[in-house]
């Protein structure tokens, strides 16, 4: 028996009055049916179980309580797997977003997805449970990397979610998220005006509600847009905005993709050596955020300008 569960002698006696069992003597029960056998068996392993799962994922707490985060997955499993609701929800958020900034999109998918179920199943349970902030929130992650995973449907469905219970303007934070990711979805699936119209609008909603935390990348995203239209005048205004944000609070990530960004327009217009002095600048904060994968891109790109600029030995260098 499982601590708490010592004395039986009354669940006993009430399990015999409903003839779930018939007493053989004062030790020794017989169950009237096999299927209640079994229902009962099914429930005291599940019981124990849970309890297991209760342990294990309290003394990982404990035990790693200085870095929990290489255990978010495990301490999410255990959780669930425990009937907490409450602890498996934060950490199935945990190690969703941790899986993103790893670039593990399954994982992360799989996480959410997991987040959003114990979310719905707390709403049902009780109407009180205040779950939309983080509905929403964990929505919009997910259709972001779905997104990543080039799984555009699903990735709609999903913003088209967020955006409808966000409320239209109820939850401005939300709907303009979704809107701007809503917007780049569509520069994926080639569909300019549409992404231009839900950036547009989603960075307007974002000025005047100051979310500057979400601004830089949804102007990166639209000059991104205005620069696919053939509008390069208009795609750097929004780069040079979104630039000034991003250095101004040290954001590295996001002020790399966005010089990486204005190196294409100042290529397409000829002008080599700021191109160049873009794409370097890039480099820099890539390599400063160690990501091998785009720097690996970013030596071809650097190649490229060299090459057009006749410096083929610095060409060669980036090309190896």
């Amino acid at each position: 028996m499982l601590a708490g569960h010592i004395d039986v002698a009354i669940p006993v006696q009430e399990a015999a009055a409903a003839a779930i069992w018939t007493a053989l003597n004062e030790m020794r029960y017989l169950f009237r049916h096999a299927l209640l056998r079994d229902a009962a068996y099914t429930m005291q392993l599940l019981a124990a179980r849970r309890e297991l799962h209760r342990l294990a994922g309290e003394a990982m707490e404990q035990l790693f309580a200085a870095d929990l985060a290489p255990y978010y997955g495990q301490l999410a499993y255990h959780f669930e797997q425990a009937g907490m609701s409450g602890q498996a929800r934060l950490y199935l958020a945990l190690a969703g977003d941790q899986a993103v900034q790893h670039y593990h999109n399954d994982a992360a998918i799989e996480y959410y997805r997991r987040l959003l179920d114990l979310l719905d199943a707390a709403r049902s349970a009780d109407p009180d449970f205040a779950a939309t902030p983080a509905v929403l929130d964990a929505t919009i992650k997910l259709a972001d990397v779905l997104m990543t995973a080039s799984r555009w449907k699903e990735s709609q469905s999903q913003l088209e979610r967020a955006m409808a219970l966000a409320g239209g303007g109820d939850d401005v934070a939300a709907h303009a998220r979704a809107q701007a990711l809503l917007g780049f979805l569509f520069i994926h699936r080639g569909d300019l005006s549409l992404a231009q119209h839900h950036l547009g609008e989603a960075v307007a909603a974002m000025r005047s509600a100051g979310l500057a935390e979400f601004l830089p990348q949804a102007l990166n995203r639209l000059g991104t847009a205005f620069w696919r239209s053939g509008d390069g005048a208009a795609a750097m205004s929004c780069f040079d905005e979104a630039l000034a944000m991003e250095r101004g609070r040290g954001d590295a990530q996001g002020a790399a993709m966005t010089l990486a960004h204005m190196a294409s327009v100042w290529l397409f217009r000829g002008e080599l050596p700021v191109a160049l002095q873009h794409l370097q600048e890039a480099f820099r904060l890539y390599q400063s955020l160690n990501r091998p994968s785009i720097l690996d891109t970013m030596q071809i790109n650097l190649a490229l300008v060299y090459e057009r600029m006749g410096e083929d030995e610095l060409a060669l260098e980036n090309y190896g």
